[in-house]
């Protein structure tokens, strides 16, 4: 979340093409050429997934990363990490690169450079332009007064189920075309996510997390539905009886309004509609001692799953 900025209200949600129903299974971790379109998964065991997300927090919360700030050598670390990552899960380079320079303005006009967003695309099957957005920063504060700012909730946390969503997607051969946008400088002022906005077309819908690792707050939020009541009833049929904790709320007019307090931001400015993962700030949010320690694993691994759940859903609409 960005440092120091306040909640604010939202704008009205545009509205999302009907017939986002029913669940579809993704397509089996095998390699694309051992299974038919029609291919479903088996059951993941939960510790895969748990690991390799723990492997990504450790990576990207490692004091070798030097808190990640945009424009540092450690951002630039960062940046190489998550580009391997998504290479070796087969997610196509966006555009042709992962590594997206960006001319980003700052308050004021003036232009900011060192913004880099890291960018990945599964195209679907689909014809036509039907993309969904899946984003989430993985900057943080980097290095004060001699510091370290880790961000292993703040972002590291999001940008690990990001990761895995594109693995899972990448191997299954969905309808939609996913993009999956690593953003630089949200805690400048959401500077990458809103050069990114500005630079596409035929977005449907953005999916953005912003610290899912901790469950200080007792729940997953999950933001916006207040706003387009349709996504109320599925999303909250997605999570009946299952092991995560999910609540709405906080997109609603007033104090606790998240409808800036990340990414996702942008892109309701445009008018394309969003879906915010988030839990509560804790007492380790924007400190040195957000480290990969504190992230509650079995929670986390929770919200890949649950947010995996959203992916199957969307690859039924129309």
């Amino acid at each position: 979340m960005p440092f120091g900025s306040p909640l604010a209200p939202r704008a009205a949600w545009a509205a999302l093409a009907a017939c986002l129903l029913a669940l579809q299974a993704c397509a089996q971790e095998a390699p694309p050429a051992a299974r038919s379109e029609a291919a479903a998964p088996g059951p993941e065991p939960p510790s895969s997934l748990q690991e390799r997300l723990r492997r990504h927090v450790a990576a990207l919360a490692a004091d070798s990363m030097e808190g990640r700030a945009t424009g540092t050598p450690g951002a630039r670390r960062a940046q190489r990490y998550i580009a391997a990552e998504l290479r070796a899960a087969g997610v196509a380079p966006y555009g042709g690169a992962y590594l997206h320079a960006a001319r980003a303005p700052r308050p004021g006009g003036r232009l900011q450079g060192g913004v880099t967003n890291v960018l990945g695309v599964v195209r679907g099957s689909l014809p036509g332009d039907s993309v969904v957005v899946i984003s989430a920063h993985y900057d943080h504060l980097g290095v004060r007064s001699g510091q370290i700012y880790n961000g292993a909730d703040d972002n590291a946390s999001g940008v690990a189920v990001v990761l895995e969503t594109a693995r899972r997607l990448a191997a299954a051969r969905p309808r939609h075309t996913y993009v999956f946008a690593f953003f630089d400088a949200e805690e400048q002022g959401l500077l990458g996510a809103y050069a990114f906005v500005d630079s596409v077309r035929a977005v449907r819908l953005n999916l953005n997390l912003d610290m899912v690792g901790r469950d200080d707050g007792g729940a997953l939020v999950v933001s916006g539905t207040s706003h387009a009541p349709r996504f109320r009833e599925p999303l909250e049929r997605l999570a009946d009886g299952g092991p995560l904790p999910v609540v709405f709320g906080h997109d609603a007019a007033g104090p606790d309004d998240w409808t800036n307090a990340s990414d996702h931001a942008a892109f309701f400015e445009k008018g394309i509609p969003h879906l915010y993962f988030g839990v509560e700030d804790h007492a380790d949010y924007h400190q040195p001692t957000d480290d990969a320690d504190k992230i509650d694993y079995p929670f986390h691994t929770h919200v890949a799953e649950y947010v995996l759940k959203v992916t199957q859903w969307l690859e039924a609409a129309p």
